[in-house]
């Protein structure tokens, strides 16, 4: 245990932040960038295609974790990935240490499977990140494109653009097995510590990049290159 770890689980600091009042049009997804904070508002048909984050990244349309690309042998052949959490769900409990820019995430076995053979490779895509992370292999991990429920569920908000682990925190700590119960089963799943980087905005170019799987362009936000590239953890300043 250390001091970056009580902190994490210390619940007075959860969370404490206001919903936005910045929004983008539905009609505008498809050529907008991101900016924190920001609402990305629901198409008008109450179709599962009016969901936002589909419509910005290309992605799937469901699901709590997404990503691009394949996974047939490692998280190395994916182009990006997105966490989405509404922050309601009490056996998946997700929440953000506001002061510190960490984002705990959990993983997606919710019906007492194996926790790697969980049917979307959900936990298995945190395992890939976290082995890179520890292996030193930060350029096989893609980037991470974090996003919550917007209030009266009108959309999505922005939360940042994450990286696995954080500084000062044991790598023993920072992907951990917790043991949930859900609908009357017990099981194991993971508990995973994002750092959302210091990077407010990402332009459509840079998506556009992304979603070729062109990860390090002139478009590539610094503080993600730095990370990238050294290892440096520079958290999210508001």
């Amino acid at each position: 245990m250390n001091r970056l770890f009580d902190i994490i689980n210390n619940f007075t600091t959860v969370n404490n932040f206001s919903f936005s009042k910045k929004y983008v049009e539905f009609k505008d997804l498809e050529t907008t960038g991101l900016t924190v904070d920001t609402l990305y508002k629901n198409g008008s048909s109450g179709s599962i295609k009016d969901e936002p984050i589909s419509n910005i990244l290309g992605c799937a349309n469901r699901g709590g974790l997404r990503y691009k690309g394949t996974m047939k042998n490692s998280i190395s052949e994916v182009d990006y990935i997105v966490l989405y959490s509404n922050l309601a769900e009490p056996h998946v409990p997700d929440y953000f240490i506001t002061p510190a820019s960490l984002f705990m995430y959990y993983g997606d076995n919710r019906r007492g499977r194996d926790i790697l053979s969980t049917l979307k490779k959900g936990n298995l895509i945190l395992k890939n990140c976290f082995d890179f992370l520890h292996e030193g292999k930060r350029d096989k991990i893609p980037p991470i494109f974090v996003f919550i429920r917007g209030e009266n569920g009108r959309g999505v908000i922005f939360k940042g653009v994450a990286v696995p682990g954080a500084s000062g925190l044991n790598i023993n700590n920072d992907l951990i097995k917790v043991e949930m119960a859900h609908q009357g089963e017990t099981f194991l799943n993971y508990k995973a510590t994002f750092t959302i980087l210091d990077i407010k905005s990402i332009s459509r170019e840079w998506i556009e990049d992304v979603m070729r799987g062109d990860i390090i362009t002139e478009n590539t936000p610094e503080t993600f290159k730095k990370w990238k590239e050294k290892g440096i953890y520079t958290p999210l300043s508001l």
